[in-house]
């Protein structure tokens, strides 16, 4: 149950049920049943209940025709498991949710298993829908008896693509982002448009504070007016065109002399430069003189060692070569003076030959030996392996019967002593019944392994009557770490049931003198409906007639045979070492027989035949080992026999001819070196001395002269007109007192400006005091002004608020735009193989080319490899196996832990469907995930362990 999101549901008077429940035990539930049984009910109140529209499932516009006819309310039950651990302490492992029906209206309620109800509104359910990813809008989660005949009928390209961005939610991404990009520039405009209202406020103000500044200035301006035409007057003595001119003629003067004095001081540095240079010049001559005469001495002295050198060459060389006539003189005698062979080492050597070749063939024969004796040993550790182990199991098992037979109760629990301890001195409020194994006993002890089989989960629970009860028995079990089961029963009343005369049932051979644990067999096991026949076949005759009032049977040896579905089930558990009901002293007497057995028997051992054969195969490697060496020495003597004597003078001989050759080298080098050294005496010698070549620098002299001359003439001229200047001011001054006696109020020194400049101004602020008359009050002005900033600072909150956001979230819509277009890609692209993959288990060539840019999905199919491989080409059948092998490459893309799928078959011919079967299945075990599937045909396919089949009746429907 660890990946089964919903656990069960449960429906009254809905639709064409009374009261139907269907539990889901597997990650794999099949619901089967003729038409009208019933089956597309229980996936149309999955939807309803989680939250969907009727109309939207295609069964009406409104809950009123979900009602079964006849009924005013109708309820809908479904049990999820918490995986998402969502208000532990409130839902614990399972959230229930309940949809109740009437004609006008339908209410929601979220609730724990202890029916406290913690929301009736959906948005608390999609909420939770969206912590257990349950997706159920999703066509590929949840495809309705509708949406399948669409889908696998569907043949547009275009209908493919929507489905597949519907499908992987890429649609829904899509979505979100283009209505955020739209938000985000709407924002963007708006900003935009606030900054353009900043920018006309900010002139708006400019304007007014220009006015207000006009108004300020109009009490100045008259005095202004005064003060220009005092200024007026003064501009008629203005000297200062004049001054400016004679001292722009004193500035060109200065220039020129500073000019010349530049040139001056360059000519005073290129003659120290000059000066410089001639005594470096004189000084590096006189080194390479002193370096020459050094060098000259160094060669002199080389070439008269290499001549020494010479010489004693010649004299060696001399020496050598009558050493080698000597040595071909001894080659020569040598080579007449041949001996036999030595024959004796020769004869030793073949015996030493054979005697390897004798070693290396019993070597052979030991290794054949050796590997058939360690693959018998290895037989042999098998065999004992299996008897330990076997031992193992015997003495593990006598162990156990001989603790059953000190305390049988020892079968439930380690502390199973102290458990009923506690229990007896705990106060209850009613009676506690339990472990309910000790209230059966057998009649028949024959069939004790199939009862203990049947009763495995029960044997051990408990029975209370109240809830206080249970939880005080559940702190006990908690206590010791016991997980027994707890049933409260609402009764001690014996239940009335239909006891079959006709077959032998379990009740017949149970001995239950409590009531109530009997009821409880009934309730929880159905024990009068299981009938127990001995022969398998016979069972088999007897489950085909699918007799009323009987659930399946079961075989001396605990199988059972069941029919479900229109097909037939031979069910056997796992081989069960203990079983609660069998007889201790009988089971522990046959465990220690055996084991005895088997410790007697005797054990084969052949470690030691392949200890001999190891050593032998040692001692002919070491017998080897010294021939070999012996035969190694006995080649090198015939070797050394032969070429002892003749190698040693033409070595000696070789030496002498590589020394001669080495001397005649070194004799030639030397000889070298003397022409080098000559050569470079020669060009030493031939080399005359530097000349000192230094500029005539009289002509500078004479410039740096004619300069000076030039410098005093421009001082004269600069201060004639200096003297010009100081008169011009005087007359200035003069004129000036005049005026200020004139106008003796005046409080600012005039500084004369142009007539022209003077009377513009004055023109100027007449006409500011013109237009200040049309300006208006000073004080709506600033009130005026107060507003528009007001308004301002309200639109650059604004726009500092948000400006910065606005450009991040259009920076990440396109981010997570491109991330969804890699997705798109990526899912295609991983879709696109899977289908391939799918498609090859028909022995089909499936291809899905993905077209993002025209928005289109082209599937091709391939019955063989010379088909044509369009959907238009295909039958039904191949078309429907084709559409679902599409919908497996898309699952993996989607995460929700549950999908439901109505009539998906029912366009496949047998050979297709069975594939398809297989192929859902061994994805859902592969995934672990949870999937209900609905079909009108068939499933004794899907019967096996990891599927659940649940199989309406139509006339029980009804009931």
């Amino acid at each position: 149950m660890k990946n089964i999101t919903i656990q069960s549901i449960e429906l009254i008077n809905f639709m064409c049920h009374r009261h139907l429940t269907v539990e889901f035990k597997k990650n794999i539930t099949c619901i089967g049943g003729r038409n009208g049984s019933g089956k597309s009910a229980i996936m149309i109140a999955i939807g309803i209940v989680l939250g969907q529209r009727a109309s939207s499932l295609e069964r009406g516009n409104s809950y009123k025709s979900l009602i079964k006819s006849g009924e005013q309310i109708s309820y809908i039950k479904i049990k999820l498991k918490n995986s998402c651990n969502f208000k532990p302490e409130f839902f614990g492992n399972f959230i229930f949710i309940e949809k109740r029906m009437r004609k006008d209206s339908s209410t929601l309620i979220i609730c724990n298993e202890n029916k406290r109800t913690f929301s009736t509104k959906k948005d608390d359910l999609d909420y939770i829908l969206d912590l257990l990813s349950l997706k159920i809008t999703n066509p590929l989660n949840f495809l309705t008896q509708e949406n399948s005949k669409k889908f696998l009928n569907v043949t547009k390209k275009e209908g493919l693509y929507d489905f597949f961005l519907k499908g992987t939610e890429i649609e829904d991404i899509k979505h979100l982002h283009d209505e955020a990009r739209i938000e985000s520039n709407t924002m963007k405009e708006r900003i935009q448009i606030f900054e353009k209202d900043i920018k006309e406020i900010n002139s708006c103000i400019k304007r007014e504070q220009n006015k207000i500044k006009i108004l300020e200035e109009i009490r100045s301006i008259e005095n202004k007016i005064e003060q220009l035409e005092i200024e007026k007057e003064f501009s008629k003595i203005d000297v200062t065109k004049t001054t400016d001119s004679l001292n722009k003629e004193i500035r060109t003067l200065e220039d020129e002399m500073d000019h010349l004095s530049e040139q001056n001081n360059l000519y005073s540095q290129r003659i120290t430069e000059y000066n410089l240079k001639v005594q470096k010049m004189r000084e590096e001559i006189e080194r390479e003189r002193s370096k020459k005469e050094n060098k000259l001495n160094e060669l002199c002295l080389s070439v008269r060692e290499e001549e020494k050198k010479i010489l004693e060459i010649e004299n060696d060389l001399k020496s050598i070569k009558s050493e080698i006539i000597e040595k071909d003189k001894k080659i020569n005698r040598n080579k007449q003076r041949k001996t036999l062979e030595d024959k004796d080492f020769e004869e030793e050597y073949k015996n030493v030959e054979e005697l390897i070749k004798e070693n290396e063939d019993n070597k052979i024969k030991i290794e054949n030996e050796t590997l058939e004796t360690k693959n018998k040993i290895k037989k042999e550790d098998v065999e004992i392996k299996e008897i330990e182990d076997k031992k193992y199991y015997l003495e593990k098992q006598i162990a156990y019967y001989k603790k059953m037979r000190r305390d049988k109760l020892l079968y439930f629990h380690e502390n199973i002593a102290q458990i009923l301890s506690e229990i007896r001195n705990t106060k209850f409020k009613d009676q506690v019944i339990g472990p309910i194994g000790l209230e059966i006993e057998l009649k028949d002890i024959k069939w004790y392994k199939t009862v203990s089989i049947i009763l495995k989960n029960i044997i051990s629970n408990f029975i209370v009557f109240n809830q206080s009860d249970r939880v005080r028995l559940s702190q006990i079990f908690s206590k010791y770490k016991a997980g027994f089961s707890i049933y409260t029963a609402s009764s001690k009343n014996r239940i009335n049931f239909y006891r079959n005369n006709e077959y032998k049932t379990l009740v017949d051979i149970l001995d239950v003198k409590n009531v109530v644990v009997m009821n409880q067999l009934i309730i929880l096991q159905n024990i009068e409906q299981i009938i127990l026949i001995e022969n398998r076949s016979e069972a088999y005759k007897v489950i085909r007639k699918d007799l009323k009032n009987i659930d399946c049977a079961y075989t001396l040896e605990g199988d059972r045979i069941k029919l479900v579905g229109g097909g037939m089930t031979d069910y056997r558990h796992k081989n069960l070492d203990r079983h609660f009901f069998e007889t201790t002293e009988n089971k522990l007497e046959e465990a220690t027989n055996e084991f005895n057995e088997i410790s007697k028997m005797p054990r084969k051992s052949s470690r030691g035949l392949l200890a001999d054969l190891e050593s032998q195969k040692e001692s002919l490697s070491i017998a080897n080992d010294k021939l070999n060496r012996r035969l190694a020495e006995l080649k090198q003597i015939l070797e050394d026999l032969k070429e002892e004597e003749d190698n040693t003078v033409e070595e000696e001989r070789d030496l002498l001819v590589s020394q001669r050759q080495e001397l005649e080298n070194v004799l030639l080098e030397s000889q070298n070196f003397i022409n080098f050294y000559n050569n470079e005496i020669s060009e030493i010698r031939s080399k005359k001395d530097k000349r000192i070549e230094i500029e005539n620098i009289q002509d500078i002299h004479l410039k740096r002269n004619v300069n000076l001359n030039r410098i005093t003439s421009l001082e004269s001229r600069v201060i004639t007109k200096r003297n010009n200047i100081t008169d011009l001011l005087m007359e200035y001054a003069t004129a000036k007192e005049q005026l200020l006696g004139k106008y003796k109020n005046l409080k600012q020194e005039i500084i004369p400006r142009e007539k022209d400049v003077i009377e513009l101004d004055i023109l100027q602020l007449k006409t500011k005091i013109e237009e200040s008359k049309r300006i208006g009050d000073e004080k709506n002005l600033k009130t005026e002004i107060e507003e528009l900033k007001i308004e301002k600072q309200k639109k650059e909150e604004i726009i500092n608020l948000y400006s910065h956001k606005i450009d991040e979230m259009i920076k990440y819509i396109e981010m997570r735009t491109k991330k969804r277009d890699d997705l798109l890609h990526k899912v295609s692209e991983e879709a696109s193989n899977r289908f391939k993959h799918f498609t090859s288990k028909r022995n089909y060539i499936g291809t899905l080319i993905f077209n993002h840019d025209d928005q289109y999905i082209e599937l091709n199919m391939k019955i063989n490899k010379d088909g044509a491989g369009g959907k238009g080409t295909l039958s039904g059948g191949e078309r429907s196996f084709a559409a679902m092998c599409f919908l497996l490459s898309l699952w993996p893309s989607v995460i929700c832990p549950v999908k439901v799928l109505d009539e998906f078959d029912v366009f496949m011919d047998n050979v297709n469907r069975n594939c398809t079967l297989k192929l859902l299945l061994d994805y859902f075990i592969e995934k672990g995930e949870q999937v209900i599937l609905i079909t009108p045909l068939n499933v004794k396919e899907l019967i096996n362990e990891h599927c659940d089949v649940v199989f309406l009746d139509h006339n029980a429907n009804k009931s």
